[in-house]
């Protein structure tokens, strides 16, 4: 591999060599990876009571890049393809919309599921690019949030069924970037209005006497809302989001 690549580098700039599924002793070796950290009930969380947690995201996500499939968008609708994409977002991993199986047009998915991969494009037009890109995921917020129950297709021992699978209706991930800010990202994956008390901190990256804090909305990427400035963590915060809304808070040291 790494003659491969050194070779491939020879001939363009631009040449990449990716490979599918991630595997820490390739990190130095190879520029990208395929992941499917959004998929459940699907090999090789398909065991019974099995939930996928984003395990290479939290170790490695600032030494390796990687995009993530399986969330294959359809004409339909399909609340656990929209979730899906929330999760592709909020564990820092791109998603594409290109995969096996039956492939649509942009212009031909539901609604709800293209809100949610411009929620992610529109994010990373903003300072979240930083976090969610090249930052290092730290311990999330804890959400007092109701729960949402999908049914998904599982298959055992080729044998395929509908089971329930119980989340929290507002996916959210922590993150501090290479300038040692830190940056907390919410998605409301449901089609109802969410409204949640958060308590905004460093979560396990040091903290700072005072800090200001900034909020991103995923549908006005080009604002920034100085939510807090000058204040002391951590701090109490009133959220409302929107159906399928993402947002994006960027935490630094006060200026003042």
């Amino acid at each position: 591999l790494a003659g491969l690549r050194r070779h491939g580098q020879s001939l363009s700039r631009e040449f990449a060599l990716l490979h599918e599924e991630v595997h820490e002793e390739l990190i130095p070796y190879v520029d990208c990876f395929h992941t499917r950290e959004c998929r459940e009930g699907f090999w090789y969380r398909k065991n019974l009571g099995a939930r996928g947690i984003p395990l290479f995201s939290y170790l490695y996500h600032e030494y390796a890049l990687a995009y993530s499939a399986g969330a294959m968008p359809v004409r339909t609708p399909s609340p656990f393809t929209v979730r899906q994409h929330a999760v592709n977002l909020i564990n820092g991993r791109l998603s594409s919309v290109a995969d096996w199986g039956d492939q649509q047009a942009m212009t031909n998915i539901h609604p709800d599921q293209l809100k949610m991969l411009r929620n992610h494009a529109h994010l990373l037009k903003t300072p979240a690019q930083r976090f969610l890109i090249l930052g290092r995921m730290l311990h999330s917020l804890a959400l007092n949030v109701r729960s949402v129950t999908y049914e998904i297709d599982v298959t055992r021992e080729k044998v395929h069924t509908r089971e329930a699978f119980v989340e929290s209706a507002v996916l959210t991930s922590s993150w501090q970037s290479p300038e040692g800010n830190v940056g907390h990202c919410l998605v409301n994956t449901t089609a109802a209005r969410q409204r949640i008390r958060l308590s905004l901190d460093t979560r396990n990256a040091p903290e700072w006497p005072k800090a200001d804090i900034d909020l991103y909305r995923a549908d006005r990427p080009q604002n920034c809302e100085h939510v807090l400035q000058d204040v002391s963590l951590p701090r109490e915060y009133m959220l409302e989001l929107a159906p399928l809304e993402a947002v994006f808070f960027v935490i630094r040291p006060a200026k003042r």
